[in-house]
């Protein structure tokens, strides 16, 4: 018996839908979510599944040691803690959005601050900022970062990912 469907409206991949059947998650395409109930995360098991799910979206690209079958030639990283997600964050998106083509993509990085030392959220406050992203975000997002248990500063991942992908330019977009 189906459970429910995580709704959102830019859910990626675009064209999958996540069903619970009991403790065990299965991946389907649907045609409609009639008769299905919304369904939000309540144990932390269910949400690292999810959040495993969106990352395999990324096909290995922060995996280092397999080849990426991700496919943009150039990727903007838009980290930050977006806890919450403003008018601020949105306007950034924005006006990058001028500057992007076919083979450039925007990947929004949710993370813990760094240099905050009160950043302890348990999962299910972080499934909540993740989808609050996927809502109001038309662009890809990246939850891995967010559900560290440690401090993730960008020079930890950004320049080894650099070196692993020499053909693929790489920025950052930061706000202020």
């Amino acid at each position: 018996m189906r459970l429910g469907f995580i709704d959102s409206p830019n859910l990626q991949p675009k064209d999958l839908f996540i069903i619970s059947e009991s403790d065990n998650f299965s991946f389907e395409l649907i045609r409609t979510t009639e008769n299905l109930n919304k369904f939000s995360p309540t144990e932390d098991k269910h949400v690292y599944e999810l959040v495993n799910f969106y990352s395999s979206f990324f096909n290995g690209l922060f995996n280092l040691k397999e080849k990426s079958s991700f496919k943009p030639k150039e990727i903007t990283f838009f980290g930050g803690s977006f806890n919450p997600w403003h008018s601020g964050h949105s306007a950034c998106t924005a006006l990058l959005d001028k500057h992007l083509n076919e083979d450039h993509e925007l990947i929004i990085l949710p993370d813990i601050n760094p240099w905050k030392n009160n950043q302890f959220m348990d999962l299910i406050s972080r499934w909540s900022i993740f989808q609050k992203i996927l809502d109001e975000s038309e662009h890809l997002v990246y939850p891995n970062f967010l559900f560290l248990d440690e401090k993730n500063p960008t020079f930890k991942w950004l320049e080894p990912l650099s070196q692993a992908r020499q053909g693929l330019n790489l920025n950052l977009l930061i706000g202020f």
